[in-house]
């Protein structure tokens, strides 16, 4: 399996082939395995913003998992959060 690192390369060029291409619901995927990337490595704000365009495309494609990829931005906005204010 690739490193984190590379994965995040490569589903950075597969998302710039989704948008090109139109393919909404293949961008929400790979925009949710960057941000999956970024919370793995502890980048939570990051991952926030990747999950807030999963959302975004989630509710313009009428994706069927969309109210668990909220409940995940909201997960992690309350983590980045809580991060915050312990630092």
């Amino acid at each position: 399996m690739p490193s984190d690192g590379k994965a995040l390369d490569y589903f950075r060029q597969a998302m710039l082939i989704t948008r090109e291409i139109g393919d909404q619901a293949g961008e929400a995927v790979t925009r949710y395995n960057i941000a999956t990337i970024h919370r793995d490595e502890g980048n939570l704000a990051l991952a926030v913003i990747e999950l807030e365009h999963v959302v975004d495309l989630g509710q313009q494609v009428e994706h069927l998992g969309l109210a668990d990829d909220i409940a995940l931005l909201e997960q992690l906005r309350q983590e980045l959060a809580q991060s915050h204010t312990e630092s």
